[in-house]
């Protein structure tokens, strides 16, 4: 149900799904309400929060007429949401946030800007991670920039967003500007089957509609981290046939455009290497990692010259060996569990 929405169509439409988002919903809104660049909606899809949070959403609703509140009965995932928010949407142009994270107060206008120097179909921007203990006390921020860049035709867009996404910033969409004309004419939508990666998925559904994108250094998205996943859920719901999309899909566009480098199969193949041992930190077996077709053609590349943590991490997991991945696995696990954000300093 649509609470309210607002008689002219916006420039912009920012999509929000709320899942038990409480603690953090109020000053995520605040940030995207007091936008120095005005003509946007805000679409807020409650997925059946058991919480405060629809309340929160009608309140905010009622004070402002720029925000649209969906109601959904039944839990359905962040990739539903985000459908249901994309159906109701009528700005030129599309924009993502997620309920817990805030955004600076120029983040649409630098978009805005940017979309007057030209009609790019795609724009991104850099973005803060922000780690945050339990007790909600920020502990460790790390600026992720984007080299300042005008991209058009497949090799050019290709190769930035495969260097885009070691930062990793391709993937996310709430560092993100689509064009909503391109999204209907072609009804692309998110898949709801996706439990992870439904994002960077939906970005390369749009990427083939993308002839022209830009870069932006500016940095206007706060992507709060949050160290409240236990060691044991991750085992619990880590699957990693879905993590391996991301490969997959890069190693794919790579052979289709005829574009397999050294560099670029190095960046690649580094994801693969950092996913893997992921992977069996979180639990999967070495056996299900060695049935892969990917890791029998990952052992078989050879990497450039790399820096020392790439070239052992790479050197351990091409080798094969239980003797050096599980102590390498051990070691790390133990850091992301008890020195998470050292962690995040080094992991890149």
């Amino acid at each position: 149900m649509v609470i309210k929405k607002r008689e002219s169509a916006p420039v912009f439409s920012i999509v929000m799904p709320v899942y038990n988002a409480e603690p953090y919903l109020e000053k995520s809104l605040q940030s995207i309400l007091h936008q120095t660049f005005p003509d946007f909606e805000l679409i807020l899809v409650n997925d059946a929060s058991t919480d405060q949070s629809y309340k929160c959403c009608e309140s905010f609703a009622a004070a402002d007429n720029r925000i649209s509140v969906l109601n959904l009965k039944k839990n359905r995932g962040a990739a539903e949401a985000r459908n249901k928010g994309m159906d109701a949407a009528r700005g030129k142009y599309l924009c993502f946030a997620d309920a817990d994270d805030t955004v600076e107060p120029d983040y649409l206008e630098r978009f805005y800007t940017a979309l007057q120097e030209e009609e790019y179909d795609f724009i991104k921007c850099g973005a803060y991670e922000e780690y945050f203990d339990g007790e909600e006390t920020p502990v460790y921020t790390r600026k992720c920039i984007l080299p300042e860049r005008i991209c058009t035709g497949e090799k050019e867009i290709t190769e930035q967003i495969i260097d885009m996404e070691q930062v990793p910033l391709f993937g996310y969409l709430w560092n993100s500007v689509y064009n909503m004309a391109v999204i209907k004419a072609n009804q692309l939508h998110f898949d709801s089957a996706l439990q992870v990666n439904e994002d960077f998925a939906f970005n390369m559904q749009y990427l083939p509609f993308v002839y022209k994108m830009k870069c932006l250094s500016y940095c206007g998205y706060h992507y709060a981290k949050r160290n409240d996943t236990s060691l044991s859920s991750r085992k619990k719901n880590y699957d990693y046939e879905k993590h391996l999309l991301k490969v997959r899909s890069f190693l794919a566009l790579l052979k289709q455009n005829q574009m397999e480098t050294q560099a670029l199969l190095d960046n690649v193949y580094w994801m693969f290497t950092r996913l893997t041992f992921s992977a069996l930190e979180a639990g999967t077996s070495l056996e299900a990692v060695r049935r892969e077709p990917v890791f029998t053609a990952y052992r078989k590349h050879s990497f450039g010259p790399v820096g020392i943590k790439k070239k052992l991490l790479t050197g351990i997991l091409q080798s094969n060996t239980v003797l050096l991945i599980r102590p390498a696995v051990i070691v790390m696990g133990f850091v992301k569990q008890h020195l998470p954000f050292f962690f995040a300093k080094v992991k890149k």
